[in-house]
């Protein structure tokens, strides 16, 4: 038998919305961010203004930061912006 382990992208809501759970290792897989997810978070940390959501971003561009769990970045142009 084969095990192949399950590779998930992730895109800027579905990141900063699944932190809490990526943050406590729940998850067995590889996970896959983009180039254009991190200028959104770097965005979304200049414009938000609702508190709760405004440390929901801190905390997912922290935890990319300080490596809290293992990601790898794609990079992609973005044609639309």
């Amino acid at each position: 038998m084969i095990l192949m382990k399950i590779k998930k992208f992730y895109d800027t809501c579905a990141l900063i919305a699944d932190i809490d759970n990526l943050i406590e290792n729940k998850f067995n897989f590889d996970l896959f961010i983009s180039t254009i997810t991190l200028n959104e978070l770097e965005e979304l940390k200049r414009k938000e203004k609702d508190l709760s959501n405004l440390q929901q971003i801190r905390k997912t561009i922290r935890a990319l930061e300080q490596k809290v769990f293992n990601y790898e970045i794609w990079i992609f142009k973005n044609y639309f912006g």
